[in-house]
């Protein structure tokens, strides 16, 4: 743990501090005074300001809250619920490595102009995007490994024992396969929602609007309805409307299945929360009520929601490590 706490505590805040002074020093006495502080969207400059308060402004609103989280993390994490660590520490690195990659792209592409005016904002900017994303991405992968308050958490394992899980008789050249649909009504009528406000600021406002409203309902469609798959393989969920997989576990994978009571706002809401791969925890929360709490290995967890929940966990402990 004292490698995961040296990066998170240590490592990134300095990375991101550094990313601030270092294109100051290298770089102030090359710029135009002021420089192109913001772009419309053809990607000529309308407002400027000075090196200075371009990099104070970065640095206060975006490098120093990143910072803060992520010293917040490594030093608080063992106070904290499962997943908070990740979560906050991911926050963290992808503001504070937005606003340093900002400061770095505007300095260096501005060096040597004669005017804020000949500023352009060109393709780097995808550049400056895809390494906040990056430094989210490394955040919260390391502070996964970090102590956490086991006590805390709404994602801890149900106090039952494994002889109280649920947990069906199956023979071993038998091969049983469970299948539910669950759905989410109130999805549906957001998304309707989402499409009636859509065509409306289509009529009355701006078409560009309008089509982002609009394909907001995707992601909100996705939440419509899940079918569910568990059998000697484990277990599949995907959309049941376009078919896309959410979430794959192995059986191997699966080290106990439980019944645990949900209740949505301690799992941050109704839909999909958190991730496996950068928290080690997520939950599929469609409704209030039983789920199943799977215990994964490598200190992961999956809950989700679903009718037929005793039948789903007792069929992966039937065949998993259970």
């Amino acid at each position: 743990m004292k490698v995961e706490k040296f990066v998170v505590g240590v490592l990134l805040p300095g990375a991101l501090i550094a990313g601030l002074a270092v294109p100051w020093i290298a770089f102030r006495n090359d710029l135009p005074d002021p420089i192109a502080s913001n772009f419309d969207a053809s990607g000529t400059p309308n407002s400027s300001a000075s090196p200075g308060q371009f990099l104070l402004f970065a640095g206060l609103f975006l490098v120093l809250p990143g910072v803060l989280m992520l010293l917040g993390v490594a030093w608080l994490s063992p106070r904290m619920p499962r997943p908070m660590p990740p979560l906050l520490a991911g926050m963290g690195a992808l503001l504070g490595t937005l606003g340093a990659a900002i400061v770095v792209d505007t300095f260096v592409s501005q060096r040597g102009l004669a005017s804020w005016t000949e500023a352009e904002l060109g393709a780097s900017f995808v550049l400056v995007v895809l390494a906040a994303l990056v430094g989210g991405a490394v955040g919260a992968l390391t502070a996964r490994r970090l102590p956490y308050n086991r006590n805390s958490t709404a994602f801890a394992a149900p106090e039952s024992t494994h002889e109280s899980d649920p947990h069906l008789d199956v023979k071993a050249e038998e091969k049983a396969v469970y299948v539910e649909t669950m759905t989410a009504t109130w999805a549906l009528w957001l998304a309707i929602a989402l499409l009636v406000i859509a065509l409306v600021l289509a009529f009355v406002a701006n078409w560009v609007i309008a089509t982002v409203v609009a394909l907001s309902t995707l992601p909100v469609l996705l939440l419509v309805a899940f079918r569910v798959q568990v059998d000697q393989h484990g277990i599949v969920i995907r959309s049941a409307l376009f078919g896309i997989p959410f979430v794959t576990l192995p059986i191997d994978e699966i080290e106990r299945a439980a019944i645990l009571d949900v209740e949505p706002m301690k799992w941050g809401g109704w839909g999909y929360r958190g991730s496996l791969k950068l928290a080690g925890t997520a939950a599929l929360v469609l409704r209030r009520g039983p789920g199943v709490h799977l215990t994964l290995d490598g200190d992961r967890v999956f809950v989700f929601t679903i009718d037929g929940n005793e039948t789903a966990a007792g069929l992966l402990n039937a065949y998993g490590k259970h």
